[in-house]
Parts: C-alpha cells; structure tokens; sequence
C-alpha cells in the first residue's frame, strides 16, 4: 500500500483523533482504526489513515498492521495503539478477553 502524503497549508495540524479510542475484543477478533487530524484555525477532522504508521505497544496481544490500522487480537491483556504522523501521536485503548467483545465502546468521530 502506498501512503499519502499529507500536505502543508494554511491549516495547521494539532492533534491525531483514533476511532474507536476504545475497544473491547475477543482473541482473534478484529478491529479497523481511523485516524484523523485536527486543524486549526477550522476545527475540522480529515482522514490521515493511511498516512499514520500504527502501532501496538504489546504485540503479543494485539498486533497491528502499521500501514493499514488493522489490528487483530492475540492474548488476553490491555494495550494501547498509537498512531504517529510525524511529532502527533494519537492514541486508543484495547482490551482483549478471552470470551469476547460484548461491552464494545465506541465513539466515531466525523471526518470532513
């Protein structure tokens, strides 16, 4: 998968949104997260997914695909997934149990 490159303007990034920013999984379940920045002067969310690196940081419960989000749980514990465009870091939880995801959290945020 190719990235996009993320173009300088006159908005100015300040923060990375990742949805869902909570999860709860059963192992083997997966998960697709988003990414978007938050500009300012606008306030506006726009799509950044593809041109974020993703990351876990316990592989041995939840791996991620650092190109596309796409995040599968491995053992039972709680992690964190961050993902990194340059200096920004945003950041979601995950639980994984053993008997799956029935308390599921998620906020979805609009991306302009």
């Amino acid at each position: 998968m190719t990235r996009r490159e993320v173009t300088k303007g006159a908005q100015v990034p300040v923060s990375i949104a990742v949805s869902p920013p909570r999860v709860q999984l059963a192992i083997g379940e997966e998960q697709q997260f988003v990414a978007a920045k938050l500009l300012t002067p606008s306030g506006n969310l726009v799509d950044i997914s593809a041109s974020v690196t993703w990351a876990s940081d316990d592989p041995d419960i939840l791996s991620i695909d650092p190109d596309t989000g796409l995040a599968t749980a491995v053992s039972v514990g709680v992690v964190s997934v961050s993902a990194h465009l340059g200096a920004l870091v945003g950041l979601a939880v995950v639980q994984v149990t053993s008997s799956g995801g029935l308390n599921n959290w998620y906020y979805p945020f609009a991306i302009r």
